[in-house]
């Protein structure tokens, strides 16, 4: 299939609720990979979807993207958006898909990203918080070579954050086995390759946690201000396992102190690949993401605090969530 050509997505059900399937679908093919497509969309308020295709013959060595394109949307209001990305079937063609956000101007700055690993999930989700403006998102489909031919349909979906707000209740499971770095389970260093590491003879906590999407659950633990070889102090895990239903997570981690900076990773049990790294430079939080999971599996959720922090309590509230394709 040539530059230019055009293929509409093949049809992915919608969930009750849901907008149509495509509010918006791809028109310039042809030059969208530099002037971006003026879709009359906002990120905020009610859901839209984008739908396009990577095609054959756009691919660029240098960036190892088969194919870009290049949509113009707006923000009216700085709050959470909810993104999720979902790729034909023949992503397996695909070694990832990445979504850009530059600013517009003179001088355009990438103000977010997020990378999709098929790998991971079925599809890719996550949150952006982005100030009110005009933003160009550009869609890119990684891959090692080009596309042998034809096109991958693609759809982009943005939404309210569905609600994961920290609750007063008491909390579904408290730290049981922190003495002597029992629970500490992996050094991480984001200065080093790899980053992640398995501490011997450390484990998670088994929560018993089920994450489903109509209960929000809550972890509830203490960090101290050992030091360690690694960029934390102390470090917590605990083992969560997803339900049938649920192939998204929301994690909410926040803490009293002021003077600790307390970050998160996700790994799937047993594994040293992040699903997810929320480690925002903050000593008042919170660490906030949401992101696509795979149901009926275990996961570790890790909390660590920041050298140069403070010990500090915290809580980390879970919410699971279905994603209809």
């Amino acid at each position: 299939m040539g530059c230019g050509d055009n293929i509409v997505p093949p049809p992915m059900p919608d969930a009750p609720n849901e907008p149509p399937l495509c509010t918006y679908n791809e028109a310039s093919d042809a030059t969208n990979d530099q002037t971006a497509e003026a879709t009359g969309l906002s990120l905020s308020g009610p859901m839209h979807a984008i739908c396009g295709d990577f095609s054959a013959n756009h691919f660029d060595s240098t960036l190892h993207s088969a194919d870009d394109d290049r949509y113009r949307v707006t923000v009216t209001a700085p709050t959470p958006v909810l993104i999720d990305v979902t790729v034909q079937d023949s992503a397996h063609m695909l070694t990832g898909t990445t979504l850009r956000f530059w600013s517009i101007g003179a001088q355009p700055q990438l103000v977010g990203i997020a990378t999709y690993d098929p790998t991971l999930a079925d599809h890719g989700a996550f949150l952006i918080t982005l100030p009110t403006g005009t933003y160009d998102m550009v869609i890119s489909g990684d891959a090692a070579a080009a596309l042998p031919g034809g096109a991958i349909a693609y759809r982009i979906r943005f939404a309210p954050m569905p609600a994961c707000d920290e609750t007063a209740d008491p909390a579904t499971y408290s730290e049981a086995n922190d003495a002597a770095g029992a629970n500490d389970t992996v050094a991480v260093d984001f200065s080093k390759d790899p980053s992640f590491t398995r501490i011997a003879g450390s484990s998670p906590e088994a929560t018993s946690i089920v994450a489903d999407p109509t209960t929000a659950h809550s972890i509830a633990g203490m960090l101290d201000a050992t030091a360690h070889t690694d960029q934390y102090l102390d470090r917590d895990a605990y083992e969560l396992t997803t339900d049938s239903n649920t192939n998204e997570l929301a994690i909410r981690v926040t803490w009293p102190s002021t003077t600790a900076d307390v970050d998160y990773v996700i790994f799937e049990a047993d594994t040293m690949k992040p699903v997810v790294a929320s480690n925002l430079s903050s000593d008042t939080g919170p660490e906030l993401a949401m992101f696509a999971v795979k149901p009926s599996t275990k996961y570790w959720l890790w909390i660590g605090d920041f050298t140069g922090s403070t010990a500090t309590s915290y809580r980390a509230t879970v919410c699971g969530n279905h994603y209809t394709h």
